[in-house]
């Protein structure tokens, strides 16, 4: 699907959902183009744009490459630091702060800071949440 016509459908849904804020997850396979999409939908709406890479664990190497679809987002994707400081804050609608995983090979978390200002609308961007 085209970006243009992939954002046209989200701010089709968007104009006719009531509550907020609201949470719209983009998810796809690695290189789907759900970061490029998640900036368009964020600028277009000025909602706050929350990266999934951000999201990772630490994991040896050789146990991330034996792991089925559904065990990788059980075990390498972090959603418990997402949901307390990055979703929480904002359903409250205070900032949310945290450290991004860093993918240097040494992996860990980042030493830098992302602060996310809350919004009516929340995008949240990754490659496959779920199996």
């Amino acid at each position: 699907m085209q970006l243009s016509r992939a954002a046209g459908r989200v701010f089709e849904l968007v104009s006719t959902h009531p509550s907020r804020p609201l949470l719209i997850a983009l998810d796809g396979p690695s290189a789907a183009g759900t970061s490029t999409l998640a900036l368009a939908v964020g600028l277009r709406l000025s909602a706050s744009v929350v990266a999934g890479d951000d999201f990772y664990r630490d994991m040896p190497e050789e146990q991330r490459w034996t792991l089925t679809a559904t065990q990788g987002v059980a075990e390498y994707f972090d959603w418990q630091r997402l949901r307390h400081e990055v979703l929480e804050p904002l359903r409250a609608g205070r900032a949310a702060r945290y450290r991004p995983f860093s993918w240097r090979p040494e992996g860990g978390l980042d030493d830098r800071v992302v602060t996310v200002d809350p919004a009516p609308i929340v995008v949240l961007e990754g490659a496959r949440f779920g199996p």
